[in-house]
């Protein structure tokens, strides 16, 4: 196997054999990600994707611009540089025990496609991995590119994605009351009839959503994470030191501009945009602007309290959730389907923005709580060991 960059692999090296002693932080920033992620999923299997949720009163609008603010696409951001950090760390590995990397990353690739369209079909027409195994095919092409032109690479892909989010944001336009009754009767029916209606229609917005909504910015990450690991300015490297005020300072920035993004397009920044004026579109760049100054904020800010206090209970707790991540990312779904599936308890289209929140949190802790209990007899979570068996091609070790 060929070198990443050949002048940069003893500092990756480096970072690889000291990330196990750094899991802890690594782990509770995804774990704190599959958070974020979850609060945002809520109002997509709560209400129809061009609807939107209901605001009721001044707290779902409080709610409601909480979520636009602080988390719609900032938590993705989190996990695509992570992949592009664990990209790089894993082919360290691959090399250094003189593994093939082509072939495993292949198989890791094949593997997310192939829960992603599971997801997609029978969960959530919102699902992201589908895009990162397409993407992970740039992010293997750009293997050998050294850390400055990955960074310019990953500035040039992000400047595309502002563009590219607020025209998903200001752009669309739907059949209106038609659509949005065929989504109530489809996701208030049967388990089957929601698939169908999967099939049939919202997966054909949802998933082109994701790959103009997600895909720059993904991709922008990925290459983002690939380049600090190479220059190892990343959780991991020894010696690294905390920078709280750095992540203060840069998650001061981002809520500054994304509140004021929301205070220019005034009260009605909840509804569905169609025919956005310029001053809607501009407000929207504004916001995916901010997005990576919160994401690298919460990014910092974590890891500084990691580092302050790994054995805190609540960072153990994120870590776990952190280590069971993709077991998190589809079983959320499964319980939030349920919860607004006609098949389960049927709350489609029936609740606020203000209980969207809330719903979130306590599917989030629920997981949590199911994990702490899995953890102790088992090594990974099911679709953790499902993905790492099908990429060594050898069941790995389950139980404890």
């Amino acid at each position: 196997m060929m070198s990443i960059y050949a002048t940069d692999w003893p500092r990756i090296e480096t970072v690889e054999q000291a990330r196990h002693q750094r899991d802890r932080s690594v782990d509770a920033l995804r774990g704190f990600a599959l958070f974020g992620v979850i609060l945002v999923n809520v109002p997509f299997f709560a209400f129809p994707i061009y609807e939107g949720p209901a605001i009721m009163g001044t707290l779902d609008r409080w709610a409601f611009g909480g979520l636009t603010a602080l988390a719609i696409g900032k938590f993705f951001l989190i996990f695509s540089f992570l992949f592009g950090f664990g990209f790089a760390t894993s082919i360290s590995a691959d090399q250094r025990q003189g593994r093939a990397s082509g072939p495993r990353f292949a198989r890791r690739l094949s593997g997310l496609l192939a829960f992603g369209l599971l997801h997609a079909v029978f969960l959530f027409i919102g699902d992201i991995l589908i895009l990162y195994a397409f993407l992970g095919i740039l992010l293997w092409l750009a293997r050998d590119r050294g850390p400055r032109t990955l960074l310019a690479l990953s500035a040039i892909a992000y400047l595309v994605a502002i563009a590219a989010q607020a025209a998903a944001l200001t752009s669309t336009d739907f059949e209106g009351g038609a659509v949005v009754a065929r989504a109530n009767a489809a996701y208030l029916g049967s388990f089957w009839d929601a698939v169908r209606f999967r099939l049939s229609e919202d997966i054909w917005i949802g998933q082109p959503f994701i790959l103009i909504f997600n895909g720059p910015a993904a991709l922008s990450m990925f290459l983002a994470g690939l380049a600090l690991a190479k220059s190892g300015g990343f959780p991991g490297t020894p010696g690294r030191r905390a920078r709280p005020m750095l992540g203060c300072s840069l998650l001061g920035i981002g809520l500054a501009v994304s509140v004021a993004s929301l205070a220019w397009v005034g009260p009605d920044y909840t509804a569905p945009v169609t025919g956005a004026t310029v001053g809607q579109f501009i407000a929207a760049m504004a916001r995916s602007a901010a997005a990576p100054l919160l994401s690298a904020g919460y990014g910092l800010v974590l890891i500084s309290a990691t580092d302050r206090w790994p054995d805190a209970h609540w960072v153990r707790l994120l870590a776990l959730a952190g280590q069971m991540t993709l077991t998190g990312y589809l079983l959320h779904s499964v319980i939030l389907a349920f919860v607004f599936g006609g098949w389960g308890l049927g709350l489609y289209g029936q609740v606020s923005a203000a209980q969207c929140v809330a719903i979130g949190v306590v599917v989030y802790l629920s997981l949590v709580a199911l994990f702490s209990l899995w953890k102790r007899r088992f090594r990974y979570g099911p679709d953790e060991w499902l993905l790492r068996s099908w990429i060594e091609l050898k069941s790995k070790p389950f139980r404890i």
